[in-house]
C-alpha cells in the first residue's frame, strides 16, 4: 500500500471515522454498563472482524473491502474501549495515584502498539500476512480475558443528581459539560490539531519515503515509529516527575510545539537521522500530553459522568483525523 497513497489514506480514515461517528454514544454507553464488561465485548468484536479479513484474505475480489471493513470495526471498537478505560481508573485508582496509573497505562499501550508491535508485526508479515492478522486475533482475545480480570468498584458513584432516563440526555449532558468547562474544551481543540497532523504524518509518511529515498522505505517507516514508541514509552514513565518540576500546562504547550515541528521537519527532508530524532521527541511529548490529559480529565469531571464527557472530548479531538487523512490521500 505504500505505493497508493489514496488506498493507505483510505484505511487511515477509516480507523479514525469511529470517534466522529460514534464518539458521543461510546462515551455514553460507557457510562450506562458495566465498564469492564465494555471494553471486553468492544475487544472481542474487534477479534472478529479480523478474524473474517483472515478468512477474506485470499479471496482477491473481497480482500480490499474486507480490510477497510475490518479497519472500521477496529476503530470503533477502539471507541468503546478507550471511553471505558478511563472511567475504570476514577472507579478504582485514588486521585492521588492517577498519574502515576495513567503513566504506566500509556507505557504498556505504547509499548504493545508502537514498540514491540512494529516489530513483531514486521516479523510476522514476512512470514504471511495471515499470520499476523492471526496473531493479532489471539492479542485481542487475551485483551478480552484481562478486562474481565479488572476488580468491579464497590460503587459507581453516580452523585447526588439524577440519572437521564435517555441515552440521549445522557449525550446532551455530557456535551454541554464539556463545551461549559474552559480548561477541557481547550485541550480538546488543540488534540484536535495535533491528531489531524498525525493522520496525516502516517498516511504520507512511508509514500514520501518511498518516492525520496532508494529502496526499504517501509524498513525506514518502521524505524521511525519505534523512534516515537521509544520516545513515548520513556516520556510515560517520567511523566509524574516532569509534572512535578516543570507543570502540566508547559509540557501540554511544549508538545504542540514538538509535534508541530516534527510535521513541518517530515515535510521538509526526507534524512532518517533528523526524522528519528524528531519522532523521538514527538512520542515523548505525546506520551507526557495523553497522561495528564487523561489524569485532568479524570480529577475535573464529576462523577458518573466520566464516559459521556470522555466522548465528546475525543470527538472534538480526532474529528480531524479521517477528513486530514483523506485530504492527505
Amino acid at each position: 500500500m505504500a505505493s497508493a497513497p489514496g488506498t493507505s489514506a483510505a484505511v487511515v480514515a477509516c480507523l479514525s471515522l469511529g470517534w466522529p461517528l460514534f464518539g458521543l454514544l461510546g462515551g455514553a454507553l460507557a457510562d450506562r454498563h458495566d465498564r469492564r464488561a465494555v471494553f471486553a465485548s468492544a475487544n472481542a468484536r474487534r477479534a472478529l472482524a479480523l478474524g473474517i479479513l483472515l478468512a477474506l484474505w485470499s479471496v482477491p475480489e473481497a480482500a480490499l473491502p474486507a480490510i477497510f471493513a475490518a479497519a472500521f470495526v477496529f476503530g470503533l471498537g477502539e471507541v468503546l474501549a478507550d471511553t471505558a478505560v478511563p472511567g475504570i481508573v476514577k472507579d478504582t485508582v485514588p486521585v492521588a495515584a492517577r498519574t502515576r496509573v495513567n503513566g504506566r497505562i500509556a507505557a504498556a499501550s505504547t509499548s504493545a502498539n508502537d514498540f514491540v508491535g512494529p516489530l513483531a508485526g514486521a516479523f510476522l508479515l514476512g512470514l504471511h500476512p495471515q499470520l499476523a492478522l492471526g496473531c493479532l486475533v489471539l492479542v485481542l482475545v487475551a485483551a478480552v480475558q484481562a478486562g474481565r480480570l479488572v476488580p468491579r468498584p464497590a460503587t459507581r458513584g453516580r452523585g447526588a443528581a439524577p440519572r437521564p432516563t435517555t441515552l440521549a440526555a445522557e449525550v446532551v449532558e455530557g456535551l454541554r459539560y464539556l463545551l461549559g468547562h474552559a480548561a477541557l474544551l481547550r485541550m480538546a481543540v488543540a488534540a484536535m490539531g495535533l491528531a489531524g497532523g498525525w493522520a496525516v504524518w502516517l498516511g504520507l509518511m512511508p509514500c514520501q519515503l518511498e518516492v525520496e529515498g532508494s529502496g526499504g522505505a517501509g524498513y525506514r517507516f518502521g524505524l521511525l515509529l519505534m523512534g516515537f514508541a521509544a520516545g513515548g514509552l520513556i516520556g510515560a514513565g517520567l511523566t509524574v516527575r516532569l509534572v512535578r518540576v516543570v507543570g502540566a500546562q508547559r509540557l501540554l504547550l511544549a508538545d504542540v510545539v514538538g509535534t508541530a515541528g516534527l510535521l513541518t521537519l517530515s515535510g521538509t527532508t526526507a534524512a532518517l537521522p533528523a526524522l528519528l530524532i524528531a519522532a523521538f521527541a514527538a512520542g515523548f511529548g505525546g506520551a507526557v500530553w495523553n497522561v495528564i490529559a487523561s489524569t485532568l480529565r479524570q480529577n475535573l469531571t464529576d462523577e458518573g459522568q466520566i464516559g459521556r464527557v470522555t466522548g465528546p472530548f475525543r470527538l472534538v479531538a480526532y474529528a480531524s483525523m479521517p477528513v486530514a487523512a483523506l485530504l492527505a490521500g
